[in-house]
């Protein structure tokens, strides 16, 4: 729990359109099973993860989609190390 938590204190202040937000961290205690249950609500991001939609749509068929696509990966991978965190 304590991972989590921490990832959630790391990507709750995360802004850039191409980074989920994270926007709540919920736990739980169960009293019966002694277990504790925790959850982090996110934004909804349409059409699932990129391994989903590659299936879906298959591989870009221009270079142009391929720019396009590449580029917002790259514009989130070099804001998340702008800020000194590695994905």
């Amino acid at each position: 729990m304590r991972e989590m938590f921490s990832e959630f204190m790391i990507a709750k202040d995360l802004i850039h359109p191409s980074i989920i937000e994270y926007q709540y961290f919920i736990n739980t205690y169960d009293q019966l099973s002694k277990n504790y249950e925790f959850h982090i609500i996110m934004e909804f991001q349409e059409g699932g993860d990129m391994h989903d939609y590659i299936r879906e749509q298959g591989r870009p068929k221009s270079i142009e989609k391929l720019k396009e696509t590449g580029g917002q990966i790259i514009s989130g991978l070099k804001y998340l190390h702008n800020k000194k965190i590695i994905h």
